[in-house]
């Protein structure tokens, strides 16, 4: 269901901003915060 409302939304903003397509990046980077402290509890990826 996400997929598809998604896909739905990025086909619309291409129709009415358009999307560069030729250029796109992806950032999945998981780290703590640098000043985090104490408040921040751990990574969930961290098993």
């Amino acid at each position: 269901m996400f997929r598809k409302l998604w896909q739905a939304g990025l086909l619309k903003y291409d129709a009415l901003k358009g999307i560069p397509w030729d250029w796109q990046t992806l950032d999945g980077a998981l780290t703590n915060a640098p000043l985090g402290g104490e408040k921040t509890r751990r990574n969930q990826t961290d098993r």
